[in-house]
């Protein structure tokens, strides 16, 4: 953007600390969040603004300013700082973080009881270090100082890292130049999976070091809490044994020295080795910086990418290289024993789930484009199917799309935050409106997908893991098809057994779910609670005559069944104007049966929590769409999301049992646009599994899942189908000599 100079910034604890790069050790400024106010733009979606008041501000930055004049003093008591992103939801993510932090920092109190003769105003160059910090350092084992063993322990593999990186590309240049083609194609391809075992080796190196730092943070804020416990104890008593620490071990007395400010910071510490730089680099983001007069403008937040610039309404224009914000080390005590902070912050000694992911570039695209033009003649295969149970027909090739149901039922997953989020509320009833928000967010991908997905042979698998959650599914049965799956995140659970019945009745298709979909949330108190709800039907219009669509629409029912709050929902049909198309909404009701909360907007845009409980009730959003590939028509209608679904790689493919979506050979003969490979396979594939069924038959014997057993829901009295845990340690231990190879 025109006239702005990009900074980097990270938001930590009570402060925001700005540099001028990613390399650079020195704040340029630091901003104390005590006292502060943000504020979003309504009229800019992407905009938001913090404002900062005199107590924000250093003494020798007040000091410097005074000996400018009386104006520079008088222009010094307010402060706006301008954020612009390119995503208003990361826009909103980063104003309640910072948000968060302003209430963090208000409950920071100063001891004035303690006594200030004047020794204490005559302190030596040294930084007044806090009670908080001798504790830390008391309390810190070797894993949570910096300079530590395990530092140097990864900064000594980077080193060996770049080494074998280097040699790698060396053994790749030798294989070519010295090895001819038909040869070398065996080892280049084992040096390159090497390369990409190399690759998922340094990621993992990260998220380890990544997850060291996090302890960091979380074991500062425990013991603010600890802090927190000893002041309520007796505060009078700990005033007078904090100031006495304070002048026996804190600072030497000069009497010729002022005190001079000095930043530290207690979660890290710029001076650190070059592995925990990169952890914090996560935990920062790029700014644009310029200073010029204010306007009535707010700001947003993108993770790594924001405009900034401090305004100077009622301020004044400070140089960047000469301004320094921040905190004043005497300040900086503990969190007010009297607010309620004890019980928060209990929820950081629950270890947080963490997920090693399968490391891999994400790919924009699929190796092949469909002509979204395609004529497709639905009547020529449909007359004779009206009023049968589709999910029996074996249907041409060109009615799929490259993914199986299995996969289909895992892109449901995409917007598991939403459940995260439900988790930290303390409201029931909020948390019961997210886990409806949720449920709306499983239709988000609908709309323009006309294709339908592969029927999962019997016994095919499907995993999926990221860095927030793992998913594992498993065809359960044939018939009635049945497909089982579980998703596990840091807290909460998704799991259902999905079966559906398809039907054609000449004018539409009509997909018709059968089973309810269960979520489990672990609280920030450890309670678990259980919800469940039903899934209305999808209908694929106009197959016949007229432009193709696709509608949601009918009624649905979320209940938390630890509570027995309900939400009732409503998706509206399209019908014959459209006004409807899309929309939802949801009514939730407290214990008296007065409206409580609203659920609204639609499923494939928005979606709004609404606190009818309020004076003036505003709809909140808390739900966008995310942006879909500009070519995504040739691409069956994928999100980015669903475009990694079907992508192998070699090192993933190590990995997988043989039984996973990803190794189905029609559909990646579908993928890749060869269509005739795919017709032969898919009828190899659906002659085998039916050999295998009359083998069983013959037999009488029954088939039994791997992965997933029948099991009794007590809360509901509901059998279904749920894991058994054995799919994760046969992953772990490369065990798939049980499964059959039903893809040979």
């Amino acid at each position: 953007m025109s006239g702005y100079t990009q900074y980097y910034v990270k938001l930590e604890q009570i402060r925001l600390i700005i540099f001028k790069d990613q390399a650079d050790k020195i704040p340029r400024h630091q901003i104390d969040l005590r006292g502060a106010k943000i504020e979003v733009n309504q009229s800019n979606s992407r905009e938001f603004v913090l404002t900062i008041g005199l107590e924000n501000l250093t003494n020798t930055q007040i000091q410097d300013s005074k000996k400018n004049g009386s104006k520079a003093d008088s222009n010094i008591k307010i402060q706006k700082f301008f954020f612009q992103s390119r995503d208003p939801r990361e826009r909103d993510q980063w104003a309640k973080e910072i948000n968060e932090s302003i209430k963090r920092a208000n409950n920071i109190i100063r001891y004035k009881n303690v006594e200030q003769d004047s020794r204490v105003t005559r302190m030596s160059k040294k930084a007044l270090k806090s009670h908080k910090d001798s504790i830390y350092d008391a309390f810190s084992s070797t894993l949570f100082v910096d300079e530590c063993g395990i530092n140097h322990q990864l900064t000594a593999f980077q080193e060996i890292e770049v080494l074998f990186k280097t040699d790698i590309e060396v053994l790749l240049d030798m294989v070519k130049s010295t090895i001819d083609e038909e040869k070398a194609n065996p080892i280049l391809k084992k040096i390159n999976g090497i390369k990409n075992q190399h690759k998922t080796m340094s990621s993992l190196i990260k998220n380890i070091v990544a997850e060291i730092d996090n302890t960091r943070e979380k074991m500062f804020r425990i013991l603010e809490s600890y802090a927190a416990i000893e002041i309520l104890k007796n505060p009078k008593k700990f005033n007078r044994k904090k100031q006495q620490m304070q002048l026996k071990n804190n600072f030497n007395i000069d009497d010729d020295v002022q005190p001079k400010q000095t930043f530290e910071s207690h979660s890290s510490n710029d001076n650190r080795s070059s592995a925990n730089q990169d952890s914090d680099n996560k935990r920062r983001a790029y700014f644009l910086f310029e200073e010029e007069k204010s306007n009535d403008r707010g700001t947003t937040l993108d993770e790594n990418q924001f405009n900034y610039r401090p305004s100077t309404t009622n301020g004044s224009n400070f140089d960047d290289n000469e301004v320094q914000f921040g905190l004043d080390q005497e300040e900086e005590l503990f969190q007010d024993a009297n607010e309620d902070l004890i019980l928060q912050d209990q929820q950081l000694l629950r270890p947080a789930k963490v997920f090693i992911q399968d490391i891999q570039e994400e790919r924009i695209s699929l190796p092949h484009m469909r002509n979204p033009n395609q004529k497709i003649s639905f009547w020529q295969v449909m007359k004779d199917l009206i009023g049968k149970d589709l999910t029996k027909v074996s249907m041409p090739i060109y009615f799929n799309e490259p993914l199986s149901l299995n996969q289909r039922l895992a892109e449901t997953l995409e917007y598991n935050y939403l459940l995260e989020k439900a988790a930290e509320e303390d409201n029931s009833l909020l948390r019961l409106a997210y886990v409806a928000a949720y449920s709306g967010t499983r239709y988000s991908s609908v709309i323009g997908r006309m294709q339908k997905p592969f029927n999962s042979l019997l016994g095919e698998t499907y995993e999926l893991v990221t860095m927030k959650y793992r998913y594992v599914s498993e065809q359960v049965s044939h018939h009635p098809p049945i497909t089982a799956y579980h998703c596990q995140g840091s807290n909460y659970e998704v799991f259902t057994q999905a079966g559906t019945t398809m039907r054609f009745n000449g004018r539409y298709v009509l997909f018709a779910p059968k089973d309810r979909v269960y979520v489990r949330l672990t609280l920030k108190d450890g309670t678990k609670e259980l919800f469940s709800f039903n899934l209305p039907a999808t209908s694929v219009h106009n197959l016949i005559i007229g432009k193709v669509y696709v509608d949601v629409n009918g009624k649905s029912q979320i209940l938390n069944h630890s509570t027995n709050e309900v939400c009732d929902i409503e998706l509206k049909e399209k019908g014959w104007s459209g006004k409807n198309a899309n929309q939802m909404i949801g009514i939730i009701k407290n214990q008296q049966g007065k409206l409580a909360y609203k659920v609204e907007g639609q499923y494939t845009g928005k979606l709004y929590i609404t606190d009818m409980s309020q004076p003036v009730p505003t709809p909140q959003e808390v739900w966008s769409l995310n942006k879909k590939p500009e070519n995504s028509d040739w691409m069956y209608q994928f999100s980015y999301y669903t475009l990694q679904l079907n992508y192998l790689t070699d090192a993933l493919k190590e990995k997988l049992p043989p039984t996973d979506s990803r190794l189905r050979p029609d559909q990646r003969a579908l993928e890749n646009g060869e269509t005739d490979l795919a017709i032969r396979e898919k009828h190899r594939l659906e002659e085998a599994q039916r050999a295998r069924r009359k083998e069983l038959e013959k037999e009488k014997g029954k088939h039994l899942p791997a992965f997933f057993e029948e099991n009794l829901i007590e809360e509901t009295g509901e059998k279904i189908y749920l894991t058994n845990g054995k799919y994760w340690e046969d992953r772990s231990n490369k065990e798939w000599s049980k499964l059959v190879r039903i893809f040979d």
